[in-house]
C-alpha cells in the first residue's frame, strides 16, 4: 500500500490542483473558511440563504429527474412522503418538493452546518408547500420506523457512505411495501471523478489502475502538505463510524462500482431492481447547452448493454430499486 500511495501521489503531482474560496460556488468546506466564519450573524444568514437560492436553481437547470425521463414522478410523488438521502443544504431537495407536490421530505447530511443552512432557509421562506425536516444523520443509521416514507432520492451520496450494504438495508427497511428507491451515483471507474479527487490534481483515469483507498490516502498526504492557507479544507476525523479520508466535497469514497453494487441489491431481495442506461455526458449542463453533445453522447448508449462497459461509459449508475 506504501508505494501504491506514493506512485499515485507522483501522477497526481504532475497536474496538480487546488481548491479556492469562491462564496458564488458553495462547497460544505466554506463553511471553515476565514472570509466565511469572519462574516457577522446577518452577513452568514443571508450568504447561507444566497447559497441555498442558487443550489435549488441548479437543481432546476440540471434536474434530478434528468436521469428518469420516462417516470411518471407527477403522479407518484403527488402528496407522498420522501427522504432525500445526503440533501446537502437542500437546495434539490426544496426544488424536488415544491415541483412535485410533495407531502413531507426530509432531508440527511452528515454535514451539520449543511443541514443547519437547509434548517434557515427553511424558516426565512414563507411561501414553501411542503412540509421540510432536515436531520444531521448517516445513511447507515436511519431513525425512522419501519415502513414510513413512500420514496428516498438521493443523488452523488452512495459513493460516499461508509457501508453500502448497511445504507441498502435501511432504505429498504424505512420504505413502505412497494415503495420506491431512487439512486444516481458515479461509478468509482468514472473516467472523469470516479475518485473525486479533483481538488487536488486534474490527472484523469487514475481511478483504473489505484484502489480508492490509494487514492484516499494519496489525497490526505497531499492536502496535508499545503500550507496554512488551505486549514479550511483539510479533513476534520469524525470518529462516529471510524476514520474516513476527506475527499472534495464529500466525506471519502468507497469505490463502489457496478457489479459490486448489483450484488449487495441481489443479496437484500428488492422486489424489483431496474437499471436505467445513461451515457457519459448525456445528463450535464454542457448537453443541455449544445444538442450536438446530447447527439453524441446518445451513441454511446447502445454499448451499455454490455454490462461490463456499465462503469466506464455511463455519466452516472442509476436505478429504481422497487421494496
Amino acid at each position: 500500500m506504501y508505494f501504491n500511495v506514493k506512485i499515485a501521489k507522483l501522477f497526481m503531482n504532475m497536474m496538480p490542483s487546488k481548491p479556492t474560496y469562491n462564496a458564488k460556488y458553495f462547497k460544505q468546506e466554506l463553511f471553515r473558511h476565514p472570509d466565511f466564519k469572519h462574516l457577522s450573524d446577518e452577513e452568514k444568514i443571508k450568504i447561507m440563504i444566497e447559497w441555498v437560492d442558487k443550489a435549488r436553481l441548479r437543481a432546476s437547470q440540471k434536474p434530478f429527474e434528468q436521469y428518469y425521463l420516462d417516470f411518471p414522478f407527477n403522479d407518484y410523488l403527488n402528496y407522498k412522503t420522501v427522504i432525500d438521502l445526503g440533501c446537502g443544504i437542500g437546495g434539490k431537495t426544496f426544488y424536488f418538493a415544491e415541483k412535485y407536490h410533495i407531502k413531507s421530505i426530509c432531508g440527511i447530511d452528515v454535514d451539520k452546518e449543511s443541514i443547519n443552512a437547509a434548517n434557515l432557509y427553511k424558516q426565512h421562506k414563507n411561501h414553501l408547500k411542503a412540509h421540510y425536516d432536515f436531520r444531521c444523520a448517516y445513511a447507515e443509521d436511519l431513525a425512522f420506523d419501519d415502513n414510513t416514507f413512500d420514496a428516498i432520492i438521493s443523488h452523488d451520496t452512495i459513493e460516499h457512505v461508509r457501508d453500502v450494504k448497511q445504507t441498502l438495508k435501511q432504505c429498504k427497511r424505512v420504505t413502505k411495501k412497494g415503495g420506491l428507491v431512487f439512486l444516481v451515483f458515479p461509478s468509482y471507474y468514472l473516467p472523469f471523478g470516479g475518485a473525486h479527487i479533483g481538488s487536488v490534481t486534474k490527472m484523469s483515469f487514475l481511478e483504473w489502475f489505484f484502489s480508492a483507498d490509494t487514492l484516499n490516502k494519496a489525497y490526505n498526504e497531499i492536502v496535508s502538505d499545503w500550507d496554512d492557507n488551505y486549514n479550511w479544507y483539510r479533513h476534520i476525523s469524525d470518529q462516529k463510524y471510524g476514520n474516513w479520508e476527506k475527499v472534495e466535497g464529500g466525506i471519502g469514497i468507497n469505490g463502489i462500482t457496478y457489479k459490486e453494487f448489483n450484488t449487495l441489491v441481489d443479496e437484500l431481495g428488492f422486489s424489483k431492481i431496474e437499471f436505467i442506461r445513461i451515457p457519459l455526458f448525456n445528463v450535464s449542463f454542457i448537453a443541455n447547452r449544445y444538442p450536438i453533445i446530447k447527439l453524441l453522447s446518445n451513441m454511446l448508449k447502445p454499448l451499455l448493454r454490455i454490462e461490463l462497459l456499465r462503469d466506464y461509459l455511463s455519466q452516472r449508475l442509476v436505478y429504481i430499486l422497487t421494496v
